[in-house]
């Protein structure tokens, strides 16, 4: 759906209260297309109409802009943005192939993409446990991003 992906970076760590009333209509919506009473879990109703909630699609977004900026798919103007620990540490370490994690002294600052992205990259996309160094191009990233958000409940309550 257009109006939940527009400009979804910027708005989708808004307020839970805003955020949830979304929700809320995206489970009534679910609910009459499978003509289920409104007392009904819904979480199996999404994952069986491959459907992306208002948490998880913001989650789907962030990591497709961090893949996108990590192959250098993004303008110039981003070319800065994050900072490896490679650069941060002279030595190796275990998290040298993750991005940096900047300090955030307020709460607004640790809900934007400055700080979520980095987050949400080193949970998912330098992971070992899942297999996106095996995606050759955006498509595949796209599939295998969708069925682990839809499939895999700790990924969504890791992130938030």
């Amino acid at each position: 759906c257009p109006y939940l992906t527009y400009c979804n970076l910027i708005w989708g760590r808004a307020a839970n209260v805003h955020l949830k009333r979304i929700h809320l209509l995206q489970k009534r919506v679910i609910r009459f297309i499978y003509n289920t009473g409104y007392k009904e879990h819904t979480d199996q109703l999404f994952a069986q109409s491959k459907i992306l909630t208002i948490y998880q699609l913001h989650c789907y977004l962030i990591c497709l802009f961090m893949y996108s900026y990590k192959n250098n798919l993004l303008p110039n103007i981003f070319d800065d943005m994050f900072t490896s620990n490679v650069n941060i540490h002279k030595h190796s370490t275990r998290q040298s192939n993750k991005y940096h994690v900047p300090r955030c002294r307020t709460s607004a600052r640790q809900k934007s993409l400055f700080y979520s992205g980095v987050i949400h990259y080193n949970a998912i996309l330098s992971s070992d446990k899942y297999t996106f160094n095996e995606c050759y191009n955006k498509q595949s990233v796209k599939k295998l991003l969708k069925h682990l958000l839809l499939n895999d409940d700790t990924i969504v309550s890791i992130l938030g």
